[in-house]
């Protein structure tokens, strides 16, 4: 999937706003953010596997 234009869920579906660079899962991998003019922003199932979170996890 290809990083979206902003990282508003309602108009880049999938993608999800986050308050850094980085994402830790569950399972404790690190997950990088893509930076877009709203801020940093994930893929809302790039933790799938590796323990979740699933969908936005800062909402």
């Amino acid at each position: 999937m290809a990083p979206p234009d902003s990282c508003d869920p309602f108009e880049d579906d999938g993608w999800c706003p986050v308050s850094s660079n980085k994402i830790t899962c569950f399972n404790g991998v690190q997950m990088d953010a893509h930076w877009t003019p709203d801020g940093w922003c994930i893929n809302a199932d790039v933790c799938k596997n590796y323990g979740g979170p699933w969908g936005c996890p800062e909402w």
